[in-house]
């Protein structure tokens, strides 16, 4: 039965489910009014919201297959750490083996030849296996079987020392010196004490190895698995970021894009002329401010429109007016003109009487000098009455004259008058 792992037991707040450690993707369809109330309030947020949102969700994505990455790579580190400790404490059991070998070398070359030469192989081999001891210890320090089994070797060899090394390097130097037959020594070996000691302790030697093989192998097939795992997890997390970085990018379009494109071709229609266009706000963000400032501004030209439209009828009314207006101040400048022509004349006419008025008055004033003249004469002639009566009978005369050229005068300043 294939356990769940981690990232399948958060499978349910995650767009992927889990089977038999595969990732199958799934589409999760929202309810149709739960979709819609969401789009509205994406759509009222402010654009630097939604690219706040949408990029810093695309970035949890990415630090989430980070994070996976990270672990991932820990966990094969401590792998590998773990396997490095069981390869030196096989190492380590090895050495162990070969102190062993070399104390149990030394002791029996010395039983058989006396010769202490065969003393420092096997002193060498008594402080070689106490060094690996203590470093094989501090490798399993955390694995209380293995650090149980080492204790049990340790206590184990220390037995073997006390009851089969040292009694056959005393019993040799017994021989050497005489005091023991060499048949002893020979009847104490073949009793086997030492043997089953050595015996017991690479049977031990032997568990401990085949224990870290057998972990070794463990974590082998347990980095493999979470290799596969990791690769899972990585493969699937980076499709679904890649979906849902599109999935972002397309409610960016939709919520930012197509609006602004939207309001573009409104602008454009209202710089052709076209004001028929029809603005419809969907969105509180930026975007559905600058529809609603672009559907102010249409409304606000047609109505401007209109009254030029309005305003242009009434200067044709008015230009119908003055047009005909103009007609009539024609036709009023033209019978002025006529009057004038006929004033002309008249001031003509006028201005020859007063200059035949002119001449009359000069005449009237050489008559008047005259008869000034005649009247003195006449007072002369009065006095002279009686000798000038034909003189008087001709000043008479000249008076009637004058008379007349008065008359005429006054006629001419009737006429000019009149006219």
């Amino acid at each position: 039965m294939p356990t769940s792992s981690p990232i399948c037991a958060a499978s349910v707040h995650l767009p992927w489910s889990c089977r038999d450690g595969a990732l199958t993707s799934i589409v999760v369809r929202l309810p149709n009014r739960l979709e819609d109330a969401m789009l509205t309030r994406i759509g009222n947020m402010k654009i630097r919201t939604k690219l706040y949102a949408g990029f810093g969700a695309i970035v949890l994505a990415l630090v989430a297959l980070v994070g996976i990455s990270y672990d991932s790579s820990s966990r094969l580190a401590r792998a590998n750490g773990l396997n490095m400790t069981a390869y030196e404490t096989q190492e380590q059991m090895h050495a162990l083996l070969e102190s062993l070998a070399n104390i149990q070398t030394g002791a029996r070359g010395y039983a058989l030849t006396g010769d202490d030469m065969f003393l420092a192989p096997l002193q060498a081999g008594k402080i070689a296996f106490k060094e690996r001891m203590e470093k094989a210890q501090a490798l399993v320090r955390g694995d209380a079987q293995q650090q149980a089994r080492l204790d049990a070797l340790a206590a184990e060899q220390t037995k073997w020392l006390k009851v089969a090394i040292e009694p056959v390097l005393k019993m040799r130097r017994g021989v050497t010196a005489g005091v023991i037959k060499l048949e002893s020594l020979v009847q104490f070996e073949q009793g086997g004490r030492g043997e089953r000691s050595m015996t017991t302790m690479r049977g031990m030697l032997d568990e401990i190895n085949a224990t870290e093989t057998a972990l070794l192998a463990q974590r082998a097939a347990d980095v493999a698995a979470f290799e596969r795992f990791a690769l899972r997890v990585l493969i699937g997390g980076g499709i679904v970021a890649a979906l849902f970085a599109a999935a972002v990018a397309m409610l960016m379009i939709r919520n930012i894009v197509q609006p602004l494109l939207k309001a573009v071709r409104v602008a454009e229609m209202v710089a052709a002329g076209d004001l028929t266009s029809r603005i419809e706000m969907r969105s509180g963000d930026e975007t559905g401010q600058l529809l609603a400032a672009l559907k102010l501004m249409n409304d606000s030209l047609v109505g401007i429109v209109g009254q030029v439209r309005d305003g242009t009828a009434t200067i044709a009314a008015a230009s119908d007016q003055i047009t005909t207006g103009n007609l009539a101040l024609a036709g009023r400048t033209e019978h002025q003109a006529d009057t004038l022509k006929k004033t002309a004349s008249s001031m003509e006419q006028m201005t020859a009487t007063v200059r035949q008025n002119a001449g009359h008055a000069s005449q009237a004033e050489a008559l008047a000098t005259s008869a000034s003249e005649v009247a003195r004469k006449g007072g002369i002639a009065v006095m002279e009455v009686v000798q000038t009566m034909a003189s008087i009978r001709a000043s008479a005369q000249k008076i009637n004259d004058i008379i007349s050229v008065i008359d005429g005068i006054a006629f001419q300043t009737n006429i000019l008058a009149l006219n």
